[in-house]
């Protein structure tokens, strides 16, 4: 801005200086000043031309024309800003490969989308039911349950835990037993109804030792939800 306002000032003593020759001395820088800028326009006429009117003449200025330069630098500018606003990219969602965890509390909120304010679909009111992390968020998680609920619950509210709920049984009355050792032979030393929550001590791919109630004990991995089928846990 203060060099358009110079250039702008030069211009009109340049104008000043076309319409009123200078006379005195004490003007001497300004008419070299305007003889610099006549000479410089004067010189840009093809031969045989006649010599351009003083308006043409500061139409054709270096000053004007700088000031052209810059007016189309600065609506490049601008259209460059406005054409990166409106591209900019939303703020990248921090997906994952869905992994099992469980909740923390009896008491979670489940909402349609990872906000605050956004309405509640349902509550889960399980400490420690397992769930899976299909994604995250900045404070969210989304997250299914074993009946294949999915909802977002805040972050803090989901633990690294291992947990497991008992999906199906075995037995002919439905449970799953819980046995003294890994073997479809051994001694039951509980059985536990679809729907039990089990805490996961270890899992061979074949079979998980267990905690629930008290007690410990092996059940057959394929008969839980919170643990894929072959899983490892350690």
């Amino acid at each position: 801005m203060p060099f358009l306002i110079l250039c702008l000032l030069l211009q009109q003593r340049a104008k000043n200086s076309i319409e009123t020759p200078p006379v005195r001395l004490a003007h001497a820088p300004q008419i070299m000043i305007t003889s610099v800028m006549i000479g410089a326009m004067t010189s840009e006429a093809p031969p045989g031309s006649s010599p351009p009117t003083a308006s043409a003449r500061l139409s054709a200025s270096p000053c004007a024309r700088m000031v052209a330069t810059m007016t189309v630098w600065l609506l490049a500018a601008l259209a460059t800003g406005v054409s990166t606003a409106q591209t900019a990219p939303a703020p990248a969602q921090l997906s994952v490969q869905p992994m099992f965890g469980s909740l923390k509390t009896d008491q979670v909120a489940v909402r349609n989308r990872p906000q605050a304010d956004a309405p509640v679909s349902f509550v889960f009111r399980r400490a420690g039911m397992p769930v899976l992390v299909l994604t995250e968020q900045p404070n969210w998680r989304q997250v299914r349950d074993w009946e294949g609920t999915t909802g977002w619950v805040p972050a803090d509210l989901v633990s690294l835990r291992r947990t497991a709920i008992i999906a199906r049984g075995g037995e002919a009355n439905g449970a799953a037993a819980l046995r003294v050792s890994d073997r479809t032979d051994a001694d039951p030393r509980a059985l536990l109804e679809t729907g039990v929550i089990v805490g996961i001590i270890g899992c061979d791919g074949r079979w998980c030792r267990v905690s629930t109630s008290g007690l410990r004990g092996f059940i057959e991995q394929q008969n839980l939800w919170g643990v894929a089928e072959t899983e490892i846990v350690r």
